[in-house]
């Protein structure tokens, strides 16, 4: 999810339970659902070994570790 403040909406991923925009339209947001809006590579340290683990939305992403 993403808000800022012009346009004045709440910007959903599709893939949400349906629950959750529906209890946020309740509590006065304006939902807009879009597609995906961004991507991340994330890097995790467990000890002295790093494991890279890339978006699954993002097809040719890729990430190292060692």
């Amino acid at each position: 999810m993403h808000h800022q403040w012009t346009p004045d909406e709440l910007r959903e991923e599709k893939g949400l339970s349906p629950d959750t925009p529906a209890l946020l339209k309740q509590r006065g947001h304006n939902i807009a659902v879009k597609p995906s809006m961004g991507r991340t590579q994330t890097i995790q340290l467990r000890g002295d070994a790093m494991y890279g683990y890339s978006d699954p939305r993002n097809p040719d992403g890729n990430t190292l570790g060692y």
